[in-house]
């Protein structure tokens, strides 16, 4: 039964229990005893049913006002046992002294609401509600209570008199809670309206013609608070504000100066009676509203005063280093550059970058992150010159502004002491996290030097630093000017490529290296540049990550692909094992919607996922470990495969073939010049294909440029080869004569000689039917 029926049950066995006590009430004293009490016992299991739901202090908050009806509860019993001793209402007694001892307990469980859902336990609110009670309890002492309780001495008066001014205790510390920051919903006004029942029924005993009230009309006031607790919403009551300014609002207005007039209209209208007041008791009454109401006025402008601060320092400064941010940085260069104009001074500006940053958040987590960055942050203060700035440009990027340098060679030395100081390891918590620092450095040289145009400059030098390898400082000069301008043009150019579909995908064949047939095609993207012709890759790939574009431009080659893998399907029947290999970026690896766009991808063709294999980077992968896996898990529920790229060039740790779940192992080409000797890359490739089969895992060899290598491929064990030995990458249209040109059923190669067979000299493979589009040696 679930928690919600739960609750709905009890409440209807409460409600039920509470009219039967409520009609037999005079006839029946016995069952009117046992029906209150237990449903006034009910409500305090109610709320202390509500207060379980919730988890630590908020359960605690909770629990308090469950235990303020408990006492309440246990009360009640012992007003009814000595009811039904003596058959009469009971006066003052320990009954009383229970019932009082559970308003403390419920002012508990306020304040500690009110701790919860405010940063600084709401003064502000503190101070409404303080002036709102004591107005009120003035008012209630002169014209309800003072009245009641006058004869009354002893011990029963001051019990009478307690009663109601417990509930202007508590309805204090409701108000307190009413005006924290925060919801004010169905809970707040539940408490609200049991505070004032109670109010209520407290007054009613002590007041006139309704002394007759008795426990029996207690319990729903009772129910309200258990309602509160058990409501959905109740969480709203303990829900973290983070604004910590109270606005002095029209109601709070309202109510503040309704406090404020309280006392001095309680005396005039005592006045015009013919009665007066006690002197003391109003001028104190006066003069502590008037304070209050004051404190509140002087609170609010010094809050606005503190807020108008904190919002210029963060509009300047970052959150999290306290570093100046890009804007205050900007804005501080364009003041160095009019300076240095007047003196004739030098200046320059750093601009670095934490390498491998991403793999601490990936890892450790966020929180280690921001500690790193915090750490790092004061390494760099450390390394600089006194005057120099220093500023954080955001996520692991900063700045520093070096101004009255006597040559530049001083700021070649700030940065590489820079570089220095970051690349010793940082200890963040238990772990030894080691990263390192590429620096751009950019002179001030022309009058024409904007803040802007400078500090894009030094980002230029930087993104050159970590061209060359990273942990480096590079200096910005013309040279890299006009790389950086052909950098924009190109990434201006691609942008509008990936939009006019300038595109194209040529297909390299994979070829098993026993019998020469032809089991695949990996996919290798090409851009057709108006006027320039068909573009490299590796001319716009690393740029394309750089931005972002290899996102779109992923999914529009796996989508190719699937396609052209489904053409060649149907144009090649006979081709029935044809699969087609497309390489994954890093970026995509990062994208929680990698899977769907493959999933996508492979529906729209109507092709089997099994017929297509992802290429991923050994050190792609390791970037962020238990993402990859995640991915890849993902990925082979889908049913397609997966390949490690350019195996042996990254980390190079075999035990990766075992965690990651992978199908393939590409060996990159770099193994190939010396595979076919006994030099150590015959013994790698043989280690990576044993191990690779012992795991179940097929291998593939890349660079394969001429018999003599694919023949040692062969007598390693290695299961299929690609390069320029059998085909350089195809057009879709060639790929189609090309198939259509090679033997029947397999659509096969010439299969390669053993060594025994290997002439003296390199000679060709042919393949069948002659295909113009071999590479021959």
């Amino acid at each position: 039964m679930s928690r919600t029926r739960v609750s709905t049950t009890l409440v209807a066995v409460w409600v039920i229990a509470a009219v039967v006590g409520r009609l037999a009430d005079g006839s029946h004293p016995l069952i009117a005893a046992l029906a209150v009490d237990g449903s006034a016992a009910g409500a305090a299991g109610l709320a202390a049913l509500g207060a379980w739901r919730h988890r630590g202090r908020v359960r605690k908050a909770w629990l308090w006002v469950a235990a303020a009806l408990s006492v309440w509860a246990v009360g009640d019993v012992v007003w009814s046992i000595l009811r039904l001793n003596d058959g009469t209402r009971p006066a003052a007694s320990v009954a009383d002294l229970l019932a009082l001892a559970g308003y403390p307990l419920l002012a508990l469980g306020l304040v500690q609401m009110v701790r919860l859902r405010t940063l600084d336990h709401s003064r502000d609110g503190l101070l409404d509600g303080l002036a709102v009670a004591i107005a009120a309890g003035l008012a209630l002492w002169q014209y309800l209570v003072a009245p009641a309780v006058d004869g009354v001495h002893g011990f029963t008066r001051l019990v009478e008199a307690a009663y109601p001014m417990m509930d202007v205790m508590a309805l204090m510390g409701l108000a307190w809670l009413a005006f924290a920051p925060g919801r004010r919903g169905t809970p707040t006004h539940l408490l609200f309206v049991g505070l004032l029942s109670l109010l209520a029924l407290d007054l009613a005993t002590i007041i006139g013609p309704w002394q007759q009230y008795t426990p029996a009309h207690y319990p729903p006031a009772y129910l309200l608070f258990a309602l509160a607790a058990l409501h959905p919403d109740s969480d709203e009551l303990t829900d973290r504000s983070m604004s910590s300014f109270q606005p002095l609002h029209l109601v709070r207005v309202a109510f503040l100066g309704v406090a404020l007039l309280t006392p001095p209209t309680i005396n005039l209208i005592e006045h015009a009676k013919g009665d007066e007041i006690a002197e003391p008791t109003l001028v104190f009454t006066t003069l502590l509203v008037a304070g209050i109401v004051f404190a509140r006025l002087a609170g609010l402008v010094r809050d606005r005063e503190h807020d108008q601060q904190e919002l210029t320092h963060q509009a300047s400064h970052d959150a999290l280093t306290g570093l100046l941010n890009r804007y205050l940085l900007a804005d501080r260069i364009e003041h160095a550059l009019t300076r240095a104009a007047r003196r004739d001074a030098a200046l320059a500006v750093l601009y670095l970058d934490l390498d491998r940053f991403k793999a601490v958040n990936d890892t450790l987590g966020h929180q280690a992150g921001d500690t790193l960055l915090i750490e790092a942050a004061a390494r760099v203060n450390d390394a600089v010159r006194t005057g120099d700035t220093v500023a954080r440009l955001g996520g692991d990027e900063f700045a520093v502004l070096c101004e009255d340098l006597i040559t530049p060679s001083v700021a070649f030395e700030i940065a590489q002491r820079i570089v220095d100081a970051l690349s010793k390891p940082f200890t963040i918590g238990d772990s030894a996290v080691v990263v390192s620092a590429s620096v751009g450095v950019a002179v001030h040289q022309t009058s024409d030097d904007t803040a802007e145009s400078i500090l894009r400059d030094a980002d230029a030098a930087m993104y050159r630093a970590k061209e060359q390898g990273r942990h480096r400082w590079e200096v910005f000069d013309a040279d890299m000017r006009a790389w950086v301008d052909r950098r924009r043009e190109t990434e201006k150019a691609l942008q509008t490529a990936v939009k006019h579909g300038e595109l194209r995908l040529h297909y390299q064949p994979i070829v098993r290296v026993t019998t020469g047939e032809i089991v695949g095609f990996e996919a290798l993207v090409r851009w057709q540049r108006p006027g320039i012709g068909l573009v490299a890759p590796s001319e716009f790939v690393s740029l394309a990550e750089e931005t972002g574009l290899i996102v779109p431009i992923g999914e529009w080659v796996m989508e190719q692909a699937c396609f052209q893998l489904a053409h060649w399907r149907s144009e090649h029947p006979e081709m029935r094992a044809l699969h087609v290999a497309v390489n994954v970026s890093g970026r995509q690896l990062t994208q929680a919607n990698l899977c769907e766009s493959v999933q996508r991808a492979i529906t729209r063709a109507r092709v089997s996922p099994g017929d297509v294999l992802l290429e991923l980077t050994e050190s792609m992968l390791l970037d962020d470990a238990e993402w990859s896996i995640r991915q890849l898990e993902a990925i082979k529920r889908l049913g397609v495969r997966v390949a490690i790229d350019d195996f042996g060039t990254g980390y190079s740790a075999l035990a990766y073939l075992r965690q990651f779940p992978i199908d393939v192992v590409k060996i990159d080409r770099l193994f190939m010049h010396d595979v076919a000797s006994e030099a150590p890359a015959a013994t790698v490739v043989a280690a990576v294909v044993a191990l690779s089969h012992a795991l179940g895992l097929e291998v593939i060899g890349e660079g394969a440029e001429s018999v003599e290598q694919v023949a040692a491929l062969r007598r390693l064990g290695c299961d299929f080869a690609q390069g320029f030995y059998y085909s350089r990458p195809l057009a879709a249209a060639e790929v189609d004569e090309l198939l259509a040109s090679v033997s029947r059923p397999f659509g096969s190669l010439n299969p390669v000689p053993t060594a025994s067979e290997l002439p003296v000299t390199p000679r060709t493979a042919v393949a069948s039917g002659g295909s113009r589009w071999l590479v021959r040696p």
